[in-house]
């Protein structure tokens, strides 16, 4: 269930509550089926969401590729790509908020799991985000979105999208 309580945007004098949507590769069939186990897209509703996840990756996140394995993408929503991003980038839990705080977590010290800042977790060429101030203003969402996509790929050096799907699925 989705509720809009995240920010809120101003495009053109239109005011829009945004979720931050997380995409997990979860490996049905054996095989990932983008170069990125964790995408991450800002969007007012889980639908819009999911079409731009489609159109960008050419997958539909609740397909099964395999019934033993069950769906390809775990997807869930949050109020901010600070919280959406805390477990990833091993930060504590505040058991008081039910949040995440940018900080080493007690799994991250007693293991040794490094801890992220959101900023080098982005960058960090395994992860993929899709702020809302990038797509709102896409005339042509699909083609846009593919080719926003394909270009990001490109620059994590993976290749084209088309050329990392041929040798890894």
């Amino acid at each position: 269930m989705s509720v809009n309580v995240n920010y809120s945007k101003s495009t053109k004098g239109i005011v829009m509550q945004t979720q931050i949507y997380r995409f997990f590769d979860l490996h049905s069939g054996g095989y990932g089926k983008t170069p990125y186990s964790h995408l991450y897209i800002e969007a007012p509703s889980e639908e819009m969401a999911t079409s731009l996840f489609q159109a960008m990756t050419g997958c539909y996140p609740y397909h099964v590729t395999c019934e033993c394995c069950g769906k390809d993408f775990s997807v869930s929503d949050d109020v901010s790509l600070d919280q959406a991003t805390g477990f990833e980038r091993n930060c504590a839990w505040d058991k008081y908020t039910e949040m995440y705080v940018d900080d080493e977590g007690d799994l991250a010290k007693a293991y040794g799991i490094e801890y992220m800042t959101l900023s080098d977790f982005l960058n960090s060429g395994k992860v993929f985000f899709l702020p809302y101030e990038t797509w709102i203003e896409w005339e042509f969402q699909d083609d846009q979105a593919r080719a926003y996509f394909d270009a990001v790929v490109q620059a994590d050096g993976y290749g084209s999208y088309r050329h990392w799907m041929k040798h890894n699925s």
